[in-house]
């Protein structure tokens, strides 16, 4: 996940103007975090750990 979001973020800054850069950060980010918080949420109640 964190190669995939660096590979995104190397794309954007190819690709976008600069100031563009700062809040499409702050949406990758927070997309970051909501699948990480998700698969550490559903990997706890898969294995019948209490977190």
């Amino acid at each position: 996940m964190f190669l995939l979001a660096a590979a995104f973020r190397v794309m954007l800054v190819c690709t976008i103007p600069v100031d563009a850069l700062p809040p499409t950060n702050i949406l990758l980010r927070l997309a970051m975090l909501g699948f990480l918080n998700g698969f550490h949420n559903g990997y706890g109640t898969r294995n019948g750990l209490k977190v």
